[in-house]
């Protein structure tokens, strides 16, 4: 590759990606006909030094990508209905799926998470309550103790055993979020889901 004797750049791989390399390697008249293509990225990739370090840096970048697409939805969606919620704050909690309800509780949104952890599409889910992942071990005091919470228009936690398409059962903890326009006017609710041992 064609480095420059006194870029800063050369030595240091931790500065750099494969886009960079790239760039030092072509002349300095292709550089000039590009770089306006160029825009630096807003967040960082590290390098791969080594699996042990990489990994949980890689883990931890696509998580946090995730929970930046799902923000970006539920802003939109916020717009759409004039929520004052704090969506930064709210999914700063642990959630492996997200479900948006109605303040009937119809499911109007699921995120890809809700899909890997359930096995059902959001064309299976949206237009029905979430009682379709509940089953058999799903208790009649878990499901009324959720109500009971719904009622007070405050966020809450629940755990319940819900079911997936191939009827698995797993232990879900719900962390449940309403969602309006001001106090007391709840229009949606939305449930941080994640499974638990």
């Amino acid at each position: 590759m064609n480095y420059k004797k006194d870029d800063p750049y050369q030595d240091n791989l931790s500065n750099m990606m494969g886009l960079d390399l790239y760039l030092n390697s072509i002349p300095e008249n292709e550089y000039e006909a590009i770089k306006h293509k160029v825009r630096p990225q807003d967040f960082r990739f590290s390098p791969l030094l080594s699996w042990e370090h990489y990994i949980p840096c890689f883990w931890e970048q696509r998580v946090r990508g995730k929970v930046r697409q799902d923000r970006q939805v539920l802003e939109l969606l916020s717009r759409k209905h004039n929520w004052d919620t704090d969506f930064q704050a709210v999914l700063s909690n642990s959630y492996e799926a997200l479900v948006l309800t109605d303040h009937e509780l119809v499911i109007q949104w699921v995120d890809k998470g809700f899909s890997k952890m359930t096995g059902y599409t959001a064309k299976d889910a949206i237009g029905r309550t979430p009682r379709f992942l509940q089953g058999q071990k799903t208790t009649a005091e878990a499901r009324q103790r959720i109500r009971g919470k719904i009622s007070t228009q405050q966020p809450f936690r629940e755990r319940v055993v819900n079911y997936r398409k191939n009827r698995q059962e797993y232990n879900c903890d719900l962390h449940v979020f309403p969602l309006g326009t001001g106090p007391g006017v709840v229009t949606h609710y939305l449930a941080l889901e994640r499974e638990i041992a």
